[in-house]
Order: C-alpha cells, then sequence, then structure tokens
C-alpha cells in the first residue's frame, strides 16, 4: 500500500519546476488525490462525474486537478471509469466507481 501512497504524489511536471516548488506540487497533488479517494470510499455504490467529485470534496481545485487524480487513481487500480453522462456545459463526461 505504500507504494501506492507515494505514487499518489504523481506530477506531470511540463513547466519545468524543481525543488521546494516541485516537492510542495507533490505534497498537493498526494493530498488531492487522497480526498477523492477518500470520497469514493465513502460512496461505494455511487459513480461521480469530475465536476460532481470537484463539487463534494475538491471545491477550490480546478476540475483539471480532479481529472487528474481521477485518472491517477485509475492507474493505480482504485477506481474503474464508467458510463458517459451529459453534465457540464452539455459535454459528455464519464463517471468514476470505486474498484
Amino acid at each position: 500500500m505504500e507504494h501506492k501512497t507515494q505514487a499518489m504524489n504523481t506530477v506531470y511536471n511540463t513547466t519545468g519546476i524543481s525543488g521546494a516548488a516541485l516537492r510542495a506540487m507533490q505534497v498537493k497533488n498526494g493530498s488531492q488525490c487522497h480526498r477523492v479517494l477518500e470520497f469514493f470510499e465513502q460512496n461505494p455504490d455511487s459513480g461521480f462525474t469530475p465536476f460532481q467529485v470537484q463539487r463534494a470534496c475538491l471545491r477550490a481545485a480546478p476540475v483539471t486537478s480532479v481529472r487528474r487524480a481521477l485518472t491517477r487513481l485509475t492507474q493505480l487500480g482504485y477506481l474503474v471509469k464508467g458510463d458517459q453522462v451529459i453534465e457540464r456545459y452539455g459535454e459528455v463526461n464519464h463517471r468514476w466507481y470505486l474498484k
């Protein structure tokens, strides 16, 4: 489990940050993943779109951060991508479910 917990700190470092700034971003990203996973564990029988997750547990984060957390948790085997629904802006969004 520890290996997966550390893997939640992944940063897609497209801007080349380093040092303390990189470490701070890793901590923030890991914290966001943990909060999202905790939300799904509290609601194991429901599926949620990125916008629903944002409203429920990451209000201050942009939806792109929620999508990153969902993608990372899916890669680590905690979540599965499910059905599609029309949501905000009339766009199709997937729902994610606890695996």
